[in-house]
């Protein structure tokens, strides 16, 4: 279709990519646009099928017709930095709506409007290291959110959190607090092969600084000293 000479009184509303079951009444605004709870996992990235970007003009913007496109929600991001995760999970502890149906108006403002959603989640192969975002609705989550690893809490905060559209909140990196448990006992003599220091913990069991142990990991070391003890795995 051909737009009009004058655009000075017409209003320009895009949404990108297309959102099944979304319309338009062409006056207040976009109806039924959804953010689901489930989220695919991109390395670097977010999931673009649903993060929704928009581009809003009226009067004299509208006539020059250039669209200038924002992101609809806001991304939180974070670094992984766990093995064997699958999914991650950010929960609003006060319930408020993380996913959902969202109606946009010409005045910018957003609104949810059912099949709202507490917590948003990734689900996919997450590389230790590596950094993710996961789209979510804005808002202030008033007690705080909650970030859970394969369904396990991980790292929770009670102090009230906001999310603005456009923007990133970088959470951090997250990692699963050290759980230490026995892997084996050695006594013995050991020979110098490599600078690796080994301190007591007040439990007895020794951690080897800055070597990672997994309790499937296979791993050999040695010291200069001789020494009994219990050494440790993180779980």
């Amino acid at each position: 279709f051909a737009m009009p000479e004058d655009m000075n009184n017409a209003v320009l509303l895009a949404i990108y990519p297309y959102t099944a079951g979304a319309y338009t009444d062409f006056q207040t605004g976009v109806y039924n646009l959804a953010l689901p709870a489930a989220q695919q996992a991109v390395k670097g990235g977010f999931d673009s099928d649903v993060t929704l970007s928009y581009a809003l003009a009226m009067g004299e913007e509208a006539d020059k017709r250039n669209l200038s496109f924002k992101n609809l929600y806001g991304l939180f991001k974070f670094t992984v930095e766990d093995k064997n995760v699958t999914k991650v999970t950010i929960k609003a502890n006060g319930g408020e709506s993380l996913a959902g149906n969202v109606n946009l108006y010409l005045n910018g403002t957003l609104a949810v409007s059912g099949n709202e959603a507490s917590e948003v989640t990734l689900e996919g192969t997450f590389e230790k290291g590596g950094v993710y975002y996961v789209a979510a609705i804005p808002g202030t989550y008033n007690n705080g959110i909650t970030v859970l690893y394969n369904d396990t809490e991980i790292k929770s905060t009670d102090k009230s959190v906001q999310l603005k559209a456009n923007t990133v909140l970088n959470l951090g990196s997250i990692e699963t607090p050290a759980v230490w448990g026995v892997c084996g006992t050695f006594t013995g003599n050991w020979s110098i092969s490599q600078n690796i220091h080994m301190t007591p913990t007040n439990n007895g069991w020794y951690v080897l600084e800055g070597v990672e142990m997994y309790k499937d990991d296979l791993f050999k070391f040695v010291t200069e000293d001789s020494w009994t003890g219990s050494l440790g795995y993180k779980d």
